[in-house]
């Protein structure tokens, strides 16, 4: 259900900003693993090789918050990133963390970046929460700054037109 939800998404993307540069950065945070993948300037080919990293990856092992920022911070202060440009983080889980304190250490490690202030306020990251069939939201509103919504569906348009929504909020 998250691969085929992701994969709607990533096409909403590319029509939503089909006239500016989409740089895209997924990161796989269950568990020891560290995959990622970063993409920038976005075309139909790398949208492609998105789509396949998506499909390659498996369920297993567990939830960890602190891993989706630990890629993220670096993706968005890249300077291949125009600086004012609007930037998006769709936080995707179908799990609580692990450790019952891990998305407490995900917020207080990345407040600033959270909260849009210090180094973030003048570049602020949007965060929305994607709860994939997960009622409770108390984790993921930790480390959101833009709301949490729930999907129960294989049907994506729920979280197409939160990614809608999540746009015309953020800002």
């Amino acid at each position: 259900l998250v691969k085929i939800q992701l994969k709607n998404l990533l096409d909403f993307f590319s029509l939503y900003a089909e006239d500016s540069q989409l740089d895209i950065s997924i990161v796989e945070f269950g568990g020891i693993r560290d995959t990622f993948i970063e993409q920038y300037n976005v075309d139909d080919a790398k949208m492609q090789i998105l789509k396949d990293f998506i499909d390659s990856l498996s369920a297993g092992g567990g939830t960890d918050f602190r891993a989706a920022f630990f890629r993220s911070t670096g993706f968005f202060q890249s300077k291949t990133i125009r600086k004012d440009t609007e930037r998006y983080m769709f936080f995707i889980t179908d799990g609580v963390p692990d450790n019952e304190n891990n998305a407490d250490l995900a917020r207080s490690e990345n407040a600033s970046m959270i909260n849009k202030t210090g180094d973030w306020a003048a570049c602020p990251v949007s965060i929305t929460g994607f709860n994939i069939e997960l009622l409770d939201v108390s984790q993921t509103r930790k480390v959101v700054n833009n709301g949490v919504y729930i999907i129960q569906s294989a049907d994506s348009s729920g979280m197409i037109d939160a990614a809608q929504n999540a746009f015309q909020l953020a800002y």
